[in-house]
């Protein structure tokens, strides 16, 4: 309901409690042509893999130079989530999965790049086992990807990460800025929810 009124009003201060500040004004913008992020940027994918919970791949691009793009400048640094592929099998319950097996998905993953002419960029995946017992990070090397798995380090200080990009894409100091196309729905939906750990703010609530 609060969530709701915020979208409703405009008045994202009532969402006090929520993890992440999106705000669709400034967050969201309209997907770039493929031309402009191929000369501006550097593609990359990051998938979660996920069975009964579903499994998500998210597009982005990386600036290398600023750009003006949808009524404001995008600075240099700054990332674009450009587009999302999941299996959620209710859209009114996005945590609930197709159970697609990770083969299948790690093709969705690739048809979604080849779209954008990214194929052949760098991928991270977390290498969870597959319904067959092989690592999900190598069916997305089957499926023709570049896929890794990713260097993590500390949770909480990725969600910092996040909150700062979206803080500054906000505040317009041409420090890099944290933006998503309208073709990533569950994801700005998810985040837009997310509340906060009652023990750690800087955390999710598990």
């Amino acid at each position: 309901a609060i969530l709701a009124q915020a979208w409703l009003e405009g008045r994202w201060g009532i969402v006090g409690g929520l993890m992440f500040h999106v705000d669709p004004e400034v967050h969201i913008v309209r997907p770039p042509p493929v031309w402009l992020l191929k000369r501006s940027g550097k593609f990359f994918g990051a998938a979660d893999w996920g069975s009964s919970s579903p499994a998500t791949f998210l597009l982005g691009c990386v600036l290398k130079e600023s750009i003006n793009w949808d009524g404001r400048r995008i600075p240099y640094g700054s990332v674009i989530v450009v587009e999302e592929t999941d299996t959620a099998a209710d859209e009114n319950d996005l945590s609930v999965g197709n159970s697609l097996d990770a083969r299948s998905f790690a093709d969705q993953c690739r048809e979604l790049m080849i779209k954008w002419d990214s194929h052949k960029a760098d991928v991270v995946v977390d290498d969870a086992k597959g319904l067959v017992g092989d690592g999900v990070v190598d069916y997305f090397k089957s499926a023709g990807l570049r896929a890794s798995k990713p260097d993590k380090t500390s949770r909480v200080e990725g969600w910092d990460i996040i909150r700062q990009h979206l803080s500054e894409a906000q505040h317009q100091r041409g420090l890099p800025g944290l933006y998503f196309t309208t073709l990533c729905p569950h994801t700005i939906q998810t985040m837009a929810e997310a509340p906060r750990a009652t023990l750690n703010p800087r955390d999710l609530d598990p």
